[in-house]
């Protein structure tokens, strides 16, 4: 049976949340695409080539300063110089570019100070389309729309805009970003078909774009969510580079790598985030990751390495209590002489001894699902061990501790049934004194198999009683039979 990586519902939600909001305007993650590659690097560019290269004259001269302290992004001076050219002259031929250019500088100094209302902007730049409609800075003006919409996270009205753009401009330079803008936030709104439709012939149209990794990997996904997983993976493994600027991206492949059995590939991704962002935080469980897929193929040397490594670095996580609790089940795999193969060929200073280690994670633990686990582990190991008494205890005890617990109702089972093999024990023994004190110690919770449903384990218990002829205590079982029934 294939190893179940315990942190489940990590992939089914939290990963699938980072991939699903990694790139959204507004967001604190999507700040990077923004910052790295976006058109906000091309507008300085954009407004040289278009504006008038007249440098002569003063309005002239005020005009080419606000231009040249918007290409330094001085954003401020900019504007300064903008709205003195507008104030002295306005009556300007420059007035339809100068007052473009003051809104967008307003637009990137909002940017830069991280502000989170866009709406003043949104109506500067829709004044500017009402009152020059014909404009050749109205696709700009359009786009700077919907990512100021985009900016405040009204993803509706964002997308809105960019399907406008993509119909009035298709030949237009800011396609490319109109379209991985738009596709991304039809994604985030789990409009898969529609992510597929803006993003299908992306990389033919824009082979040389930066975004071409990005484009591959909302159309995977989009296709994997709609359960066409073959093409999934095949535009995931076309997704070459996100490993090495996406780790968030790269975590979440790997995480369905591994949900579809190819360790291996989800080992290639793990190893690259682990390589290229080693300060990631989801770090941990990079490495947790890594380590499940070492476990998965049987790669146990370097499995424990992993989970060692965790131990090691980030002693006081989840993560190395269940890298502790995983190390014990390689354990419980492989023979002892194997394990301490595995153990010393990893170069880590552990001594194989489960019970420690399960006694470890109990005493660190007692309060959660891994203290319960140990605690039943425990327990089997005892059992293992032929220490019967100490089994019946801790199964017990399991019981008592965890009503709400995973192993509420086995620790019960097994309780009752070591409890009679135990009862056999002492009596092959001659040692009815025991036999005595055990069932004076735990009668009431015999007993209390009735209230379980346990009808028949509770009669196994009398009959087995009566097989060791120690009749008072059978009488006292099936008389509590008798009695429950009764009422």
């Amino acid at each position: 049976m294939k190893y179940k990586i315990i942190r489940a519902s990590y992939i089914v939600a939290a990963v699938l949340a980072m991939a699903g909001c990694l790139l959204l305007p507004g967001s604190a993650s999507s700040r990077a695409l923004y910052e790295e590659a976006d058109h906000f690097k091309q507008a300085p560019v954009f407004y040289l080539n278009i504006f008038p290269k007249e440098v002569k004259g003063p309005e002239a001269y005020l005009f080419n300063r606000a231009l040249e302290y918007f290409a330094m992004r001085e954003y401020e001076l900019s504007l300064e110089k903008t709205q003195a050219l507008l104030q002295k002259y306005p009556e300007t031929k420059y007035i339809e570019f100068a007052e473009f250019l003051a809104v967008d500088n307003e637009f990137f100094i909002a940017l830069r100070d991280k502000e989170t209302d866009y709406l003043r902007l949104v109506h500067s730049y829709q004044n500017l389309l009402d009152t020059y409609p014909n404009s050749q800075f109205a696709p700009w003006t359009l786009f700077q729309i919907g990512n100021s919409y985009a900016r405040m996270r009204y993803g509706y009205e964002a997308i809105a805009k960019y399907d406008e753009f993509m119909t009035a401009y298709p030949d237009s330079p800011h396609l490319e970003y109109v379209l991985i803008y738009n596709a991304q936030l039809n994604y985030k709104a789990s409009k898969f078909k529609r992510t597929i439709t803006i993003l299908k012939g992306f990389g033919e149209r824009f082979p040389d774009s930066g975004f071409k990794p990005v484009a591959n990997f909302f159309l995977a996904d989009s296709y994997y969510r709609l359960r066409e997983t073959k093409l999934a993976f095949k535009l995931f493994d076309s997704a070459k580079g996100i490993e090495k600027k996406y780790p968030k991206k790269t975590l979440y492949y790997s995480m369905l790598l591994i949900n579809a059995k190819q360790y291996k590939k989800a080992i290639y991704n793990l190893s690259s985030i682990i390589n290229y962002f080693p300060a990631f935080s989801d770090i941990i469980d990079t490495y947790l990751f890594l380590a499940d897929c070492f476990t998965n193929l049987k790669d146990y040397n370097n499995a424990v390495y992993n989970y060692f490594y965790i131990i090691k670095n980030y002693p006081k996580s989840e993560q190395a209590v269940q890298s502790r609790l995983k190390i014990a089940w390689i354990g419980s795999l492989i023979d002892e002489k194997k394990y301490s193969i595995v153990m010393k060929s990893s170069d880590v200073d552990f001594v194989l001894d489960l019970k420690n280690v399960y006694t470890q994670v109990y005493k660190t633990n007692q309060k959660n699902e891994y203290g319960q686990k140990a605690l039943f582990e425990l327990a089997n190991i005892a059992v293992k061990q032929d220490n019967i008494l100490r089994a019946v205890r801790i199964y017990k005890k399991v019981h008592d501790d965890y009503p709400a617990g995973k192993y509420y109702e086995k620790s019960f089972q097994n309780f009752i049934k070591y409890f009679n093999k135990l009862v056999k024990q002492y009596h092959a023994k001659n040692e009815s004194l025991n036999i005595v004190k055990l069932y004076q110690k735990y009668k009431d919770d015999i007993k209390a198999a009735k209230e379980k449903g346990m009808n028949e384990a509770l009669f196994s218990v009398g009959v087995n009683l009566v097989d060791l002829k120690l009749y008072a205590f059978a009488y006292d079982v099936f008389a509590h039979l008798r009695e429950e029934d009764k009422a």
